[in-house]
């Protein structure tokens, strides 16, 4: 995502480096151990995938978070300006009623939507 800053050390640490270090505890105990140690190195195994696969979903759900806001904020720009943020407004649609606040009336969407088509046929054709 743009302007998001790199994670610090220590986020990267929390992130990889315990997962890593936890996971290679496990091995070391199921390559030098005896039997029982097998099974206890297998369960320390676990727990370092465990603690990556939460910090994994962690990182997913907050990215969520931040997509659904930015959309929202370019639904409350459509909702005041008639217009998507980065589209030009239409010749047809009277911007200056929707920078006042005033919500697009559903024809003029649609009329909107009706002169795009038309156009990208005229493109085309």
């Amino acid at each position: 995502m743009p302007g998001r800053r790199p994670p610090s050390r220590f986020v990267q640490m929390v992130r990889y480096g315990l997962p890593a270090v936890v996971g290679l505890v496990g091995v070391v105990i199921m390559c030098l151990g005896s039997e029982d140690d097998l099974e206890g190195g297998a369960g320390i195994l676990g727990a370092a995938l465990a603690i990556y696969a939460i910090n994994w979903f962690l990182r997913v759900a907050f990215a969520g978070e931040a997509e659904r806001q930015a959309e929202q904020q370019a639904r409350d720009y459509f909702a005041a300006h008639g217009y998507w943020p980065g589209e030009q407004p239409d010749r047809l649609s009277n911007v200056s009623e929707h920078a006042q606040g005033q919500p697009a009336p559903a024809d003029s969407v649609a009329r909107r939507r009706l002169v795009r088509l038309r156009q990208a046929r005229q493109h085309r054709g």
